[in-house]
């Protein structure tokens, strides 16, 4: 935080060639990521309506990727799976009707906002994934 207010104090005018230099080696790590990822798919009936989800696993950069996973597979919900930690992460679509925070707690003992929520792996998690399609 601190090189940050040093860096910024005095407002933004530009990135440095370091600056530039990690943005760029993060974005190729991002795509690194995104070419590795084990990609499920299926369909999540929900409160009378069907939903497109598809399904990673990852221990870090869960936005980057349910966004990912969202506009490269057409999902309504994406779900990254934490193995080591034993956690969820659900990311909707903005105009998606899923009511995530519901979802979070009847599958995950968990909650949440409007367009993320997790929760933990559980039994009835572990269910639904029996009925999702490994795709990539």
């Amino acid at each position: 935080m601190t090189k940050f207010t040093n860096d910024f104090n005095n407002g933004f005018n530009k990135f440095s060639i370091q600056q530039k230099n990690l943005i760029t080696l993060y974005f190729k790590r991002l795509q690194k990521l995104f070419r590795e990822l084990e990609i499920f798919e299926g369909s999540l009936p929900f409160q009378q309506t069907g939903y497109r989800v598809c399904a990673a696993f990852a221990t870090t950069a869960y936005e980057e990727i349910s966004q990912h996973l969202m506009q490269a597979h057409h999902a309504d919900v994406a779900i990254i799976v934490n193995l080591s930690t034993k956690s969820v992460f659900f990311k909707k679509q903005k105009n998606c009707t899923i009511p995530l925070p519901k979802l979070a707690e009847l599958m995950c003992d968990g909650g949440g906002g409007t367009i993320f929520a997790g929760g933990d792996v559980t039994d009835k998690f572990l269910e639904f994934c029996k009925t999702l399609s490994k795709i990539c």
